[in-house]
């Protein structure tokens, strides 16, 4: 699932030349209008921390209403605590919010999922500082 048809046509000929299945849609990870059912697999790999924060509750909620009990959510999220400029920035930039402070992780889904860090690096070399990698798993 992406929102740029290009990238689900590209991913459907690629399933195609190697001879794998899969469904794939255009959608928006905050609405997921095309989805129905249960799913027991969702994977995140560096979308929802680029999401404003009300965006993020949105996708979250979404997701769980289309888990399937005991389901998965592997996230991967650049995450650390932004410095002065990193702020100033995130007032002025449309897509300030893309940082995930520490925490925030939980914040999004400790209510409903159990939550594993799988991996967290900080102080990298350049720009993100750092990233986690999450695995969630909804509570029956």
């Amino acid at each position: 699932m992406d929102f740029a048809a290009s990238a689900v046509a590209r991913a459907k000929r690629d399933a195609e030349e190697q001879e794998s299945g899969g469904q794939f849609f255009v959608d928006d990870v905050t609405k997921l209008e095309s989805l129905d059912g249960e799913f027991d697999l969702f994977v995140d790999y560096g979308k929802i921390d680029d999401l404003g924060i009300q965006a993020r509750r949105k996708c979250v909620d979404r997701v769980k209403e289309l888990a399937a009990p005991g389901a998965k959510f592997f996230v991967y999220a650049f995450e650390w605590e932004p410095v002065w400029w990193e702020k100033t920035l995130a007032k002025i930039l449309p897509f300030g919010e893309g940082i995930f402070k520490p925490d925030e992780v939980h914040a999004l889904f400790e209510q409903d999922w159990d939550i594993k860090q799988l991996e967290f690096l900080t102080d990298l070399k350049g720009w993100p500082k750092a990233y986690g990698v999450y695995l969630m798993t909804l509570r029956d």
